[in-house]
């Protein structure tokens, strides 16, 4: 339903957003070195692009379902992390030193695990408002990381995460039946989510600090380890169902797959614009931000997921959801507004080892 919507307007619309982002990895790093403003607002950009590939993506789903794929969302997800890795193999090997490399892939551990948890819950019934919602715990998870390598509590950062995820929560649920829905099973793999994807921004901030030469070969490293965790899970699963024949199948219908009418235009955004080219631009902003800013920024992901929803597929902002958005620009201005010094430099390290 979603992917016929968005026929005649997801093209225009990525060339656009494509080239702009494309810019920006190039000549943000120069422009904005000085300027944390600038830098926030590169943040506040990705998140518009992560929110807006939630779209993208269930597109993409509802395409190759529509061409009777089993377990699309899996399959798309490996088609999506394989592809967006992709451009960036020839740097997979290039970190400074053996320790930045591991680095680098723990914090794509931890995201590919997240996401894999997020997955795992939708499949086990868990509804994509309730998984959408869980997953934003992660700005409380990396606010109390801050403050635990601050070795002080900072009233600031957990105050303005609150904000945000009581907007996200009217955004996400609108206080309608599904926030009322009992925890199921889903949303108890879910829960693993916010606190793997907050270590891994609390460890990429420390990371990107300590290595500020290796953003690309780290984005490199992140992306392989997306794609390895979910192709193995696209082959174990399609093993388990089908049996070796169940993988070739599936191997050999990737081809026909591009075929599929909006399965490529939906493809290349959540690949390029919802990982390369942001997590290149996240790289960087993390030499500039602390991790609980980014992470708080990030958290207005549902916010333009629903600006974006409006204004491509015509649906009307509900009052809850005008209220929720309110209440995530309300977040981010606190966090403005209460910002504080940053942890001295050798208690960020407490945790870097997790």
């Amino acid at each position: 339903m979603i992917a016929v919507r968005l026929r005649r307007k997801t093209g225009g619309l990525l060339l656009l957003i494509a080239a702009f982002a494309a810019g920006s990895c190039f000549v943000a790093p120069a422009v904005l070195e000085q300027d944390q403003g600038q830098w926030k607002a590169v943040a506040l950009f990705n998140a518009a692009c992560w929110g807006s590939s939630y779209i993208s993506s269930q597109a993409g789903i509802d395409a190759m379902s529509s061409a009777g794929v089993e377990d699309a969302a899996i399959v798309f997800g490996a088609c999506r992390f394989a592809l967006a890795a992709l451009p960036l193999l020839p740097w997979i090997l290039k970190s400074s030193c053996s320790e930045s490399a591991r680095g680098s892939a723990l914090v794509g551990t931890l995201s590919a695990v997240a996401y894999a948890a997020v997955f795992a819950s939708i499949s086990h019934g868990t509804s994509g408002a309730k998984a959408a919602f869980i997953m934003a715990l992660q700005t409380i998870i990396v606010a109390f990381c801050s403050s635990l390598a601050a070795n002080r509590f900072q009233l600031g950062s957990i105050a303005s995460a609150v904000l945000a995820l009581c907007g996200i929560g009217l955004l996400e649920l609108g206080g309608g039946a599904e926030a009322a829905g009992s925890a199921s099973e889903g949303d108890m793999l879910c829960m693993a989510a916010p606190l793997l994807m907050g270590l891994s921004w609390h460890v990429l901030g420390n990371h990107m600090r300590q290595y500020p030469q290796d953003a690309t070969p780290a984005v490199a490293i992140q992306l392989a380890c997306f794609a390895f965790v979910f192709v193995c899970w696209t082959v174990l699963e399609q093993m388990s169902l089908h049996g070796l024949e169940g993988v070739a199948l599936l191997a050999h219908r990737v081809p026909q797959l591009l075929e599929v009418p909006n399965l490529v235009p939906a493809l290349l955004f959540s690949a390029f614009l919802g990982n390369t080219v942001t997590y290149l631009l996240c790289n960087c902003t993390m030499k500039h931000l602390k991790a609980d800013e980014v992470s708080l920024l990030s958290a207005s992901e549902p916010l333009w997921a629903a600006l974006v929803a409006s204004l491509m597929l015509h649906q009307s902002l509900a009052p809850s959801e005008l209220m929720g958005g309110a209440l995530v620009v309300a977040g981010i201005v606190a966090a403005e507004l209460w910002s504080e010094s940053e942890p001295e430099s050798g208690t960020l390290k407490n945790l870097s080892a997790v």
